[in-house]
């Protein structure tokens, strides 16, 4: 028995840390979610620095990050990508995609406090998580997160 908790706890240990991050285009104010356990490499790959950006992202280049979200592992980071996607339709309970950065950001925090990301998630109260936001202007003080959620602005 011990022999196996050892064993889960090396293979936790052996897991890369995944982010979730909101990424704006520089030129036309487009916005892309993704999830990554490197999210610099990622946004390099978004820019066509390097090879394997989604092609969605090659229209609309350079792109920057609003906000980098971690540290969960790639479930939960798949997860929470979805759901960030997606917001409820005003009167139902159906998610649909929606666009806008004021949109996103205010469906960060809206989705952050969520008992639950996705139906099949673990609870969102066993992942303590931070918001990298890159800009102050980004992060919204007023907004309300719960207590397992740090923020802060990587520039100040």
């Amino acid at each position: 028995m011990i022999h196996n908790e050892q064993q889960a706890q090396q293979q936790e240990q052996e897991q890369p840390t995944w982010y979730v991050y909101l990424l704006i285009s520089v030129n036309n104010k487009c916005t892309y979610i993704g999830a990554s356990n490197n999210p610099e490499r990622r946004l390099r790959c978004h820019n066509g620095e390097l090879v394997g950006g989604a092609k969605i992202t090659k229209r609309n280049r350079p792109w920057r990050h609003v906000c980098v979200i971690g540290k969960m592992d790639k479930i939960s980071a798949l997860q929470l990508e979805w759901r960030l996607k997606r917001r409820p339709l005003k009167g139902t309970n159906k998610l649909k995609g929606f666009s806008g950065v004021q949109n996103k950001i205010n469906n960060i925090y809206d989705v952050l406090n969520l008992e639950k990301w996705t139906s099949k998630a673990v609870a969102a109260c066993n992942i303590p998580l931070e918001i990298d936001w890159s800009h102050p202007d980004f992060m919204q003080d007023n907004n309300k997160l719960p207590i397992y959620v740090r923020q802060y602005c990587s520039l100040q």
